[in-house]
């Protein structure tokens, strides 16, 4: 029988229905994206994905209506396909870690129109705190994310 986290709700014929998820997206096994996972599992489902195809995949299934996605960027190209996917990712909250602060980066970074950017050479204790607060807000039963 599959453990009932802190926000998920049962439906009345029985199933067992996430109300949020987080979504994980690194192309590299990064130490701290298992970090804030493992920070995740706790407290909602959490998928994680290393290959863009499938992120591409899910994205285009249902069930993203309450998602939050943290997107870690490895490249400048890999953020370019990133884009060329905005379309998907234009209906979640998105947490982004870009490559660097160069200005095409930054540039190409603001059309995902993430709620929060951060750098991969600034390391993740921010985006760790901002993406707690995503969740302990949306669990205090602001449903919204305004």
């Amino acid at each position: 029988m599959k453990k009932m986290g802190r926000l998920e709700a049962r439906e009345n014929d029985g199933r067992t229905t996430a109300l949020m998820k987080v979504l994980i997206y690194s192309s590299s096994m990064i130490q701290e994206t298992e970090k804030i996972k493992s920070l995740c599992e706790n407290l909602v489902p959490t998928e994680e994905y290393h290959c863009l195809n499938d992120l591409t995949l899910r994205l285009r299934r249902p069930g993203l209506d309450q998602a939050i996605a943290l997107i870690i960027a490895a490249n400048l190209p890999e953020l370019t396909a990133l884009v060329e996917q905005m379309e998907l990712l234009s209906h979640l909250r998105l947490i982004l870690v870009v490559p660097d602060d160069e200005g095409e980066t930054i540039d190409k970074a603001h059309l995902l129109q993430p709620r929060y950017v951060s750098f991969m050479d600034t390391g993740f204790p921010e985006v760790e705190a901002v993406l707690l607060k995503m969740i302990n807000r949306y669990s205090a039963g602001n449903n919204g994310f305004h």
